[in-house]
């Protein structure tokens, strides 16, 4: 398997702040006026023997770390 990079993102506004961990809304949002991204990646992670399930919790976990940076 790939290693996977936890990534967190965090987009603010004046009115609302909201997370979101989808790619694909990272440059529409970036070109949006008054809105500031801060995008905090994470160490790559490996399997290391893990199955998807619990690597997938591991990144999650992760995640919600780099979120409250």
């Amino acid at each position: 398997m790939l290693p996977k990079e936890p990534r967190a993102t965090k987009f603010v506004s004046k009115q609302t702040s909201w997370g979101d961990t989808e790619s694909a809304l990272i440059w529409h949002t970036l070109c949006s006026d008054g809105i500031h991204a801060v995008v905090t990646f994470g160490t790559p992670q490996t399997a290391d023997g893990r199955d998807r399930r619990t690597w997938a919790a591991a990144v999650r976990e992760d995640i919600i770390a780099l979120r409250q940076r």
